[in-house]
């Protein structure tokens, strides 16, 4: 098995990043938000540091929130200089993250996935094994692929 330090830092930073936007698109669902680059960059590194593997992830950001679109976790009205404007998760995102609204929900409900991401997130890219951002990623991205895409 893989050593977490094995794993290349783009793909290290895409994972962290893709947690970040879906909670923060999750906690605003079912409102559009408006994610501004700089703003987000300035959060992180004041929630971070200056100094933490996170700053250095922060490069991605603009790619991962149009690959997020591309593959239809979410969608947004326009994106200009690492802007977006009225970003929103999809009926895809929102199971990916394990989770449906009650109204549109038919089965038993169980943890939904977004749960395991706050938890990941709180614990912050340092203190939250590699292995366990990766586990996350794939259980979001294998939950996305069975629902067919949006």
């Amino acid at each position: 098995m893989a050593r977490s330090t094995d794993e290349p830092a783009n793909i290290k930073a895409f994972n962290w990043l893709t947690l970040r936007v879906l909670n923060d698109l999750y906690d605003a669902f079912p409102e559009p938000i408006d994610i501004e680059g700089l703003h987000f960059i300035i959060s992180t590194l004041f929630d971070v540091g200056t100094k933490s593997e996170e700053a250095d992830h922060l490069k991605y950001f603009s790619a991962t929130v149009r690959w997020l679109k591309d593959e239809g976790f979410l969608k947004y009205e326009s994106e200009s200089g690492g802007n977006f404007r009225k970003v929103m998760l999809t009926l895809t995102g929102l199971r990916a993250l394990g989770y449906l609204p009650s109204s549109i929900q038919f089965k038993i409900p169980r943890e939904p996935l977004i749960a395991k991401i706050k938890r990941a997130l709180a614990k912050g890219a340092e203190a939250a094994t590699a292995e366990g951002l990766k586990s996350i990623i794939v259980k979001l991205f294998a939950l996305a692929a069975a629902s067919g895409g949006s």
